[in-house]
């Protein structure tokens, strides 16, 4: 990028101790130019011409307004934290209310697992049983050999 291309730097007021803001002439204009933050669309290459500018209307209320909405910043900052405080804690209950639930969850499944492995035994045993059955059925009879052999005492 070339100088000719370089955008020109934007100009920012000082502000004192009591949080007022001013124009502080302890500047340098780059060679690229300045233009003010109050909007002024002028692109400033002398200082002259720039401190002449601070002297317009537009600049001088923007300053105020710059010093107003400080104040308003501090006012929306205690806001803000008021704001963050109260989610904080909604957050916090619904963290716990999560972390319950979550385990409730975890106890539900490790219940759910042994009932499907109970269920899936009583399966077993009831196929187990109708061989048994089939084979009584058939045969008229079983033997206590058939039946150990049914249900896998072997």
């Amino acid at each position: 990028m070339t100088e000719a291309e370089l955008m020109p730097e934007i100009y920012t007021p000082a502000r004192n101790d009591n949080g007022l803001y001013y124009d502080n002439d302890s500047f340098k204009i780059p060679r690229h130019g300045m233009k003010c933050g109050c909007s002024s669309s002028t692109k400033f290459v002398k200082r002259a011409n720039f401190k002449s500018h601070w002297k317009t209307k537009g600049h001088m209320s923007w300053l105020q307004k710059l010093t107003e909405d400080e104040k308003n910043t501090f006012k929306d900052n205690v806001q803000h934290v008021e704001v963050n405080k109260q989610q904080i804690k909604q957050l916090t209950e619904q963290s716990i209310i999560i972390a319950r639930q979550s385990t409730a969850y975890m106890d539900l499944n490790d219940n759910y697992k042994k009932v499907t492995k109970q269920n899936e035994e009583l399966l077993n045993d009831n196929y187990k049983f109708r061989i048994i059955l089939q084979k009584i059925h058939s045969h008229g009879h079983c033997n206590n050999q058939e039946v150990e052999e049914a249900i896998g005492l072997d």
